[in-house]
């Protein structure tokens, strides 16, 4: 299915009001801690000592894709079907991503998260120690391999001229 804009934020709108983030990875985590962040595209917030999240499932389950120390980004285009782009490494073919369901708040209300530099990212503020994901959802990589591609030469193209400008 092609995502239109207007159906595209509808699902956003959606999402933002449910009450929980979500947080994808490679592995089954049982309690979620900060960790350095390391990414290369510049945005403020984007390379904090936090537990990041999202609110829009698609990026969560992209964070489990790739092998560990693959070269991967972003370039999402509105009405497009978000991907991401494997400049280096492998797809994690066989194996399963896990989704972690985390909650925008804590048990006396406050909020846990802080919005993040790129789009649907949220990080956790900084007194947060640890946060025990509601559920965990373990999802089979070749199920969605729709979200993960090899790079265009417009991709590299990009990817240049952004890592040219420090972003």
């Amino acid at each position: 299915m092609k995502l239109t804009s207007k159906y595209l934020k509808k699902l956003i709108l959606e999402e933002i009001k449910k009450e929980y983030l979500w947080h994808g990875s490679k592995n089954k985590i049982s309690l979620l801690e900060p960790r350095q962040a390391v990414d290369t595209g510049g945005a403020e917030g984007s390379n904090k000592k936090a537990i990041y999240a999202t609110d829009y499932k698609p990026f969560a389950i992209m964070m489990g894709l790739a092998t560990a120390g693959s070269d991967t980004g972003m370039f999402w285009e509105p009405g497009k079907t978000p991907q991401l782009i494997l400049f280096d490494g492998d797809i994690r073919h066989g194996e399963n991503v896990y989704l972690h369901k985390l909650p925008k708040k804590d048990e006396d209300g406050k909020e846990l998260f802080n919005v993040g530099g790129a789009d649907h990212e949220f990080y956790s503020k900084p007194e947060v120690k640890s946060i025990k994901p509601i559920e965990i959802l373990e999802l089979p990589v070749d199920y969605y391999l729709h979200l993960i591609r090899r790079p265009t030469p417009e991709d590299l193209k990009r990817r240049d001229y952004y890592l040219k400008k420090g972003k």
